[in-house]
């Protein structure tokens, strides 16, 4: 399988439903900004408030950046100019 213009959805959300007779589905892809980012996003902030130990102890990386990383490919990737 090769993408258009070689170039993978790296944030991709996928609501998947199973059918009347058992089978899996895709009902909507959503590619670009995911929407439920921001719940991610504001869940991380409580989480670190409530308990700093647990990401000082565990080493878990920082998304701090990430809304800027977004916006500085607001359009995802484009298909080459001709």
């Amino acid at each position: 399988m090769s993408p258009p213009y070689g170039v993978w959805a790296h944030i991709c959300g996928t609501d998947l439903v199973r059918d009347e007779p058992g089978s899996s589905t895709s009902w909507k892809i959503t590619c670009g900004f995911p929407p439920g980012v921001s719940y991610m996003l504001e869940n991380r902030a409580i989480t670190k408030r409530v308990l700093p130990e647990l990401f000082e102890r565990e080493n878990i990386k920082p998304i701090d950046a990430y809304p800027a990383q977004l916006l500085e490919n607001p359009g995802g990737p484009v298909a080459p100019a001709d």
